[in-house]
């Protein structure tokens, strides 16, 4: 199995309209990973494909990456960044002969309306469903500060994906335990917290706690320094106080494998 991250980047994509600071000049310059889309995913695995999340950017990161198919959606959440693309996703799938299940929660539904290249399917945290060769595992995770914004996060065999977490209740933490490589949100960098996000240190402090193998870093914002300087403080950081874990610190375009 293999996610290619599509997007991993804040609500507001990097670099931002008008701003000169460091990482946004870093992210001007071609091929800088420091450039990053709002945060979306495609795992594959064997010929099943599904999309994690379809923000404001989806089209042109469907475009970029020449993907011909996906069997289904993933949302985690009904926020703009994750969900404000419904309209283009569906554009895609007409044009490519299809209607695509997009599993969420009621909240998509009341916030943007049905469309006709898109087949809402209601899901309930805890729940599992079955999509092609792969069985997905809803989980809960907390992250809006507004009600009406539920989110979930995604188990998939030793792989799961949690974009949007400020917090992780006790029943999701015992239904992640056997993961291997988790994609985590580390949107707000060392003693820059924001409500409604992680920080990099809270971030392996979960992972350590579940025992996994290999984090990735996604969902990452304005407060970092530009990628190659993020990247090498982090790799600092967890020979120091995380020395078994592999820390990856995500990318747009970055391929994340999980045998």
């Amino acid at each position: 199995m293999e996610a290619l991250l599509l997007g991993t980047g804040p609500a507001e994509a990097i670099p931002r309209i008008g701003h000169d600071d460091a990482l946004c000049r870093d992210a001007m310059k071609p091929h800088s990973k420091s450039r990053r889309l709002r945060s979306a995913a495609l795992v594959r695995s064997g010929e099943t494909a599904i999309l994690i999340d379809a923000g404001p950017d989806i089209g042109y990161q469907l475009a970029s990456h020449r993907v011909q198919k996906i069997d289904a959606v993933l949302l985690t959440h009904a926020h703009l960044d994750a969900a404000g693309g419904l309209r283009t996703l569906s554009d895609w799938a007409s044009a490519h002969g299809a209607v695509l299940p997009v599993y969420t929660e009621q909240a998509t539904l009341r916030r943007y309306g049905a469309f006709p290249g898109l087949a809402y399917r209601f899901v309930k945290s805890g729940a599992t469903a079955k999509i092609g060769s792969m069985s997905v595992r809803f989980l809960r995770v907390r992250h809006s500060l507004l009600p009406g914004f539920p989110t979930l996060g995604f188990r998939i065999g030793r792989f799961a994906y949690a974009s949007d977490v400020a917090s992780i209740p006790a029943p999701t933490l015992k239904s992640l335990q056997g993961v291997r490589t988790l994609v985590l949100d580390a949107a707000f960098w060392f003693e820059r917290k924001f409500r409604g996000h992680l920080t990099p240190d809270l971030s392996v402090k979960y992972a350590l706690w579940l025992g996994v193998e290999h984090l990735v870093l996604t969902q990452t914002g304005h407060t970092y320094p530009p990628h190659h300087e993020a990247e090498a403080f982090l790799k600092h950081y967890a020979r120091s106080r995380a020395p078994g874990l592999k820390l990856s610190l995500a990318h747009d375009g970055m391929r994340v494998k999980q045998a």
